[in-house]
């Protein structure tokens, strides 16, 4: 079995706040009537959370953890892309 440890409950607290703001965001879609409502929402924000949770907690120490959560790599500019910039 599993105890109630604070990292427990910090993790429960975060699901349970990811809850509540996700089904607050798709009630409000609901009511007006728009695509992506309150059961899509509630499955992104718990998905979300847990998958946030689970590579904070998968290694802490390690250097790539918060890398998972980047939505992409920088962008840098290349010479050889054709633009000379503006102006």
């Amino acid at each position: 079995m599993w105890e109630l440890t604070p990292q427990v409950v910090d993790s429960l607290q975060m699901l349970g706040l990811a809850f509540v703001l996700s089904t607050v965001i798709g009630a409000e879609r609901e009511y007006h009537h728009k695509d992506a409502g309150l059961r899509t929402h509630i499955l992104v924000g718990l998905g979300s959370a847990l998958f946030t949770r689970s590579r904070r907690t998968a290694s802490p120490s390690s250097p790539g953890t918060g890398r998972a959560t980047r939505a992409g790599s920088p962008r840098r500019s290349s010479p050889a892309s054709g633009s000379s910039g503006p102006g």
